[in-house]
Parts: C-alpha cells; sequence; structure tokens
C-alpha cells in the first residue's frame, strides 16, 4: 500500500501550487491511473511518490511508514530495491545497447545475473523487441524504447511500478501487451500506478485520480 497524506507541492517557494491537500491510496493488487490535463501534476506525483521529488509539504507513506523524509540514500536504496519506473520518454542510457540497459534495472537492485539474462530474453521477446537487444537507443524508435523502459523497469520483478504515459508512443497492438503487462503485474500483488491521457489504459484501471490544473 501507498499513500499521500495532505500532500502539497509547488516547484518554487511561492509559485504557484500543482495540488494542495491531496489525500489518495494507491492498493497493492490494483492499478491506480492518474489522469488529467497537461500541467495538472501528473508526472511530478509519480515522481513524489517514487521518491524523486519531496512534497512541499505533507507526506508519503508506504506500507504505513512515512518515507518522504528520509535521507536521500535511504530513499535511493528503496526506489532500487522496489520501484520499476517508466518514464515518459524513456530514458535509456544512449552509450549501452539494449540488452545492457535492461539489465542495469535488475543488477541495481541485486538480482543473480542468471535470472537477470533469463528475465531480460523472455522480456524483450514479450515485448518484441527481442531482435533490437544488441541495438543502441538511437537505433530504435521511441515506441521500441518505450518498451525497452518497460522491460527494464519489471526485470527486478518490482512490487510498485510507476509509469509515466507508458502507451504514449505505441500504435494500439504494441499498447495492448503494455496494458496486459501492468494489468498481469497488478494482480500479481503490485503497486502499479499509471500517470496516462490514454482512455483505453486509464479504462482497464481498478481506481483512478484525476487532477485538475
Amino acid at each position: 500500500m501507498i499513500s499521500v497524506e495532505e500532500l502539497t507541492f509547488r516547484y518554487k517557494r511561492r509559485g504557484e501550487e500543482l495540488f494542495s491537500g491531496l489525500s489518495f491510496s494507491f492498493p497493492s493488487g490494483e492499478m491506480t491511473a492518474i489522469v488529467g490535463p497537461s500541467g495538472a501534476g501528473k508526472s511530478t506525483l509519480l515522481y513524489i511518490v517514487g521518491l524523486m521529488l519531496s512534497p512541499t509539504s505533507g507526506d508519503v507513506l508506504w506500507d504505513g511508514e512515512i518515507v518522504s523524509t528520509l535521507a536521500d540514500a535511504e530513499r535511493s536504496r528503496l526506489r532500487a530495491a522496489r520501484v520499476g519506473f517508466v518514464f515518459q520518454d524513456a530514458a535509456l542510457d544512449s552509450t549501452r545497447t539494449v540488452a545492457a540497459n535492461v539489465a542495469e534495472g535488475g543488477l541495481y537492485a541485486g538480482v543473480p545475473r542468471s535470472v537477470i539474462t533469463r528475465r531480460r530474453r523472455d522480456l524483450l521477446d514479450r515485448f518484441g523487441v527481442m531482435l533490437r537487444d544488441n541495438h543502441r537507443p538511437g537505433e530504435v524508435s521511441g515506441g521500441q524504447a518505450q518498451r525497452v523502459a518497460l522491460a527494464r523497469a519489471m526485470i527486478k520483478d518490482p512490487d510498485i511500478v510507476l509509469a509515466d504515459e507508458p502507451t504514449g508512443n505505441l500504435d494500439e497492438a504494441a499498447a495492448d501487451v503494455v496494458m496486459e503487462a501492468l494489468a498481469e503485474r497488478a494482480a500479481g500483488g503490485a503497486v502499479v500506478i499509471v500517470a496516462t491521457h490514454d482512455t483505453r489504459l486509464a479504462g482497464i484501471a481498478s481506481r483512478r485520480l484525476e487532477l485538475t490544473s
């Protein structure tokens, strides 16, 4: 279970608030869609929940424990161990191959190399990018890069999956594969949170949080 309590965020000390007094729970075993217009704070909320940004005020709780006030090193340790994050722009390392990018997520979490090799192969095959495993990110399409990013997030079998517009660059068939993988991860007991404009993806989520600008 992840929850936020009385959460407020602004980028500048006296700047406009993206959201104020926000309280919401994100249960394990369910997919929650964060929806709303551009600029409403969907991505920002994902970053706060994933401990990459700190709220201006309020708390983020994982399993009932406040984690938003932890030291940076402890926040990083928790992210590496528990969170699979799919960034909107994929955020792959351009100097490394697709295979190395995917493996990286597991190595940081301490997954054995033998397990990483098997999972990497299975995930890249499932997401239709196995034939690109020795290519670099600049040699694959935006849609392929997004699926590689999802494989990287999933390789450590995370109990928290945070995905920012995971179907944004995908055609309908590829989006279906991604949506199935996210739904399956939620059904397996993970907390799955997606920020999305995709009405089809939002439609399969069991919970919805709507932010307004």
